[in-house]
């Protein structure tokens, strides 16, 4: 009889020990689902913030927000973007040709220039007029290759005025 009480006595431990160790294990799950719960929360927040922005910028755009995947969407602005960009380059780079040939053009008159200086002028008019509607076309397109980028310090300031603050940082 004595080794029967001696024995439960030792049971008795044994399960008062795994009752304390399910507790605190018990704590522990309920402090985890209670932090899970607010992530939780604040990440669906979020979710909904960015699906209503999703679908402002769509309906902003003309699309039909619920036909409109939003990766489509974001395609069809980046490819935009780009093609204002190059848009851009081009148009720099138009006005910088342009006033290269104006200063061509004024040392030629300065030199006492041929005649033949009215013709080139049109003809080198005609040839950026085609060149810069190839290139219009291509940028649309989303094809924009340029061929002759620029090596000038001037033409990264231009292009640095288009962009937001937090980007030039």
């Amino acid at each position: 009889a004595g080794a029967r009480g001696a024995g439960s006595g030792g049971a008795n431990k044994e399960r008062a020990i795994e009752t304390a160790l399910l507790k605190t294990y018990a704590e522990q799950v309920h402090r985890f689902s209670e932090i899970v719960a607010c992530d939780y929360s604040d990440a669906t927040a979020v979710v909904g913030k960015l699906s209503d922005a999703v679908t402002r910028l769509a309906e902003y755009f003309g699309e039909d927000a619920s036909r409109c995947q939003s990766d489509q969407m974001f395609a069809n602005l980046r490819r935009f973007i780009d093609a204002l960009r190059a848009s851009k380059e081009k148009v720099f780079r138009q006005r910088r040709s342009a006033a290269q040939a104006e200063e061509k053009s004024k040392d030629r008159g300065d030199r006492g220039g041929s005649a033949g200086g009215a013709k080139d002028s049109k003809e080198g008019a005609g040839q950026l007029l085609r060149d810069h509607s190839s290139r219009l076309r291509a940028a649309v397109g989303g094809n924009s290759t340029s061929e002759d980028e620029s090596e000038s310090g001037d033409e990264d300031e231009y292009m640095a005025s288009f962009t937001s603050p937090s980007a030039r940082k």
